[in-house]
């Protein structure tokens, strides 16, 4: 409980920009497989599993009705 309030509930908002909005940057090189990452914040480490993981996820909405968030994993995929 305290790790989710510590790095999730309580650090997030700290981390919104003037224009209301929480931006993350994308990395493709740190990875040796290629694979993207998420960093300042770290995006791809909200939990999901758990009824209070599932309640912080609700926090992210798309900006409007024109806009759709889209989560992918292609671990297991050829490119």
């Amino acid at each position: 409980m305290k790790k989710l309030l510590s790095t999730y509930v309580e650090a997030l908002p700290e981390l919104v920009y003037p224009d209301g909005k929480l931006h993350t940057s994308f990395n493709q090189t740190v990875a040796a497989t290629g694979r993207l990452s998420s960093s300042n914040p770290n995006l791809q480490n909200i939990p999901i599993r758990t009824p209070r993981g599932s309640q912080i996820r609700k926090a992210f909405v798309p900006r409007n009705e024109d806009y759709t968030l889209l989560s992918a994993d292609y671990s297991q995929i050829e490119l």
